[in-house]
């Protein structure tokens, strides 16, 4: 599966609309941080039910997120050093371009299970997410907002704002 979402960088707060490749809203992205703390992100289909809710756990260390989906077992997004992610649950590794938001996940075998990429710009979309048959998408669009987080931190922004806007 393919979604695309107007990715403009950090300052985001809101809701934000991620497209599917016929260019029709797929989903919403619903930042609901609000002050200081963890962040936390809601993402609901067009009825306006919750397909994914990705929670940021405060540590002193790295960044951890927990990805939980109706029906699904609750995964974790783990960041190592440097732009290297793990997806503990599923023995993923995601690894790619902390600054220009190009991630790949493979699993244990090295097989690619889905791809973040800022290089497509289809229909007015700056970032593609793209899943392999058989897995979650949100996977993909939970790893960007683990490492918009990340990127927060690092600049001293703390657990405040998030993203972007389309």
């Amino acid at each position: 599966m393919k979604l695309y979402v107007g990715w403009n960088g950090l300052g985001w707060t809101g809701d934000l609309p991620l497209y599917d490749a016929d260019g029709n809203v797929a989903y919403n992205l619903s930042n609901k941080h609000k002050g200081p703390g963890p962040r936390r992100f809601v993402i609901t289909d067009t009825a306006g039910n919750e397909v994914a809710v990705l929670q940021q756990k405060m540590s002193a260390l790295l960044g951890k997120y927990i990805l939980s989906r109706p029906g699904e077992k609750d995964v974790t997004i783990k960041r190592h050093l440097g732009a290297n992610y793990e997806i503990k649950e599923l023995g993923w590794v995601v690894k790619g371009n902390f600054k220009g938001h190009d991630y790949v996940a493979k699993d244990k075998s090295g097989n690619v299970k889905y791809v973040v990429s800022k290089s497509s710009v289809i229909l007015g979309a700056s970032t593609q997410f793209s899943s392999e048959e058989g897995v979650d998408v949100m996977l993909a669009v939970a790893t960007l907002l683990a490492v918009e987080c990340e990127m927060l931190q690092a600049l001293g922004m703390g657990a405040g704002s998030a993203m972007a806007t389309h």
